[in-house]
């Protein structure tokens, strides 16, 4: 829903949530690393662990980059 007044009142907030998210680590080498990071982080650490193993299993995904190896060729 969008306000009559318009949304510059909430630049503030966009811009903060954006840097967030452009910060914030999406990528690690495995789900056991990931498991220990996410323990350790502020904003996951308190869930219960039920909740965090459920994410590993579910809301992450394997690195599509990882299914194919790095070949370079040079020519």
């Amino acid at each position: 829903m969008l306000s009559p007044a318009g949304s510059h009142h909430l630049n503030k907030l966009r811009s903060i949530l954006i840097k967030g998210a452009y910060e914030r680590r999406d990528v690690w080498p495995d789900r056991v690393t990931a498991l220990k990071a996410l323990k350790r982080r502020d904003r996951t650490k308190k869930w219960d662990p039920r909740v965090l193993d459920i994410f590993i299993k579910h809301g992450i995904r394997p690195y599509p980059g990882s299914y194919y190896p790095r070949i370079l060729i040079w020519e």
